[in-house]
């Protein structure tokens, strides 16, 4: 499911998603998921009515280091799901991660974070 920034016009301004990673976690072991688009559309530019029909989707998972990124508040949050859970695939909302005080969220307090879907 993509995921898309809607700017209102009006004084709320709704941000209906966000930039998201996609980690699958397979017999402990971390990969990133990619999504790769191609089409075999003798036209393939954007303003093509009939390219979002030619488009095919190929999904890849590779091998990942749990050190995936610069951060290692992210990495932190990335070990800590490949250590807890099972066979799963996880969204990483690094856009939302990367706004966040990191030291405000290390009290015992709790965060949360969902995504509505649909």
């Amino acid at each position: 499911m993509p995921w898309h920034i809607r700017w209102s016009s009006s004084p709320t301004t709704s941000l209906t998603s966000i930039p998201t990673d996609c980690f699958t976690i397979k017999e402990g072991r971390l990969h990133e998921s990619l999504v790769s688009t191609s089409s075999l559309s003798a036209d393939p530019t954007l303003g093509n009515p009939e390219l979002l029909q030619s488009l095919e989707l190929t999904f890849e998972d590779r091998p990942a280091d749990a050190d995936y990124y610069a951060e290692p508040e992210l990495n932190r949050i990335l070990r800590r799901y490949q250590e807890r859970l099972g066979d799963t695939t996880v969204l990483f909302p690094t856009a939302a991660l990367r706004c966040i005080d990191y030291s405000e969220i290390s009290r015992p307090a709790a965060c949360s974070f969902s995504r509505r879907q649909g």
